[in-house]
């Protein structure tokens, strides 16, 4: 005769992340790896196609989620935290352009096109890179808002609230955007 196992401890339910978002702001650190683990690989996605750069998203979603630890105190709920979180991302991605913008300035630089492809195919294998290059081509603002759209799934009101723009704004840029994109892809 064998002694059986004891049987295990009953699995307590995934705290949801209303929940997590809570505890968060009451300085529960665990609670905020839980939510840093449910939403890091998003806002790498996100970061890597508005950087093009695998260490530059690595830097940008770092300083996204340490302004979400130092911000939660005051974030108000008034949206969804990813929601949230990717406008503090989708800002730190700005900042570090406008540095690089000013530094580019100071400095007599030549572009390298070929860095991004390079940069992209390394991380995406297969990608279809000419649908790619026509979203990087985009103007910044446009590349964003199509970038929140149909990477990140946000909704017309979500990309308004993440980009500080009106709705009527947003649906613009993203036609726009749009246009931009069928006429390089047609070439």
């Amino acid at each position: 005769m064998t002694i059986a196992d004891p049987p295990a401890p009953p699995q307590r339910p995934a705290p949801s992340p209303g929940a997590l978002v809570e505890r968060a702001r009451a300085r529960d650190e665990a609670a905020f790896e839980a939510l840093f683990k449910l939403h890091r690989d998003a806002a790498y996605g996100l970061a890597l196609r508005l950087t093009a750069d695998p260490d530059e998203a690595e830097e940008v979603v770092a300083e996204a989620f340490a302004a979400a630890w130092f911000g939660l105190p005051d974030f108000a709920g008034r949206s969804a935290f990813g929601t949230w979180l990717h406008s503090i991302l989708l800002n730190r991605a700005r900042q570090r352009r406008r540095a690089a913008d000013r530094r580019r300035r100071r400095v007599l630089t030549v572009a390298d096109p070929e860095a991004w492809e390079r940069a992209v195919t390394r991380t995406f294998p297969g990608t279809r890179i000419d649908v790619e290059r026509a979203v990087a081509a985009l103007p910044p603002r446009a590349r964003e808002v199509t970038l929140l759209r149909h990477a990140a799934g946000f909704t017309y009101a979500e990309i308004a609230d993440a980009t500080g723009v009106t709705m009527g704004t947003v649906k613009s840029q993203l036609s726009r955007a749009y246009q931009l994109m069928r006429k390089r892809l047609s070439k």
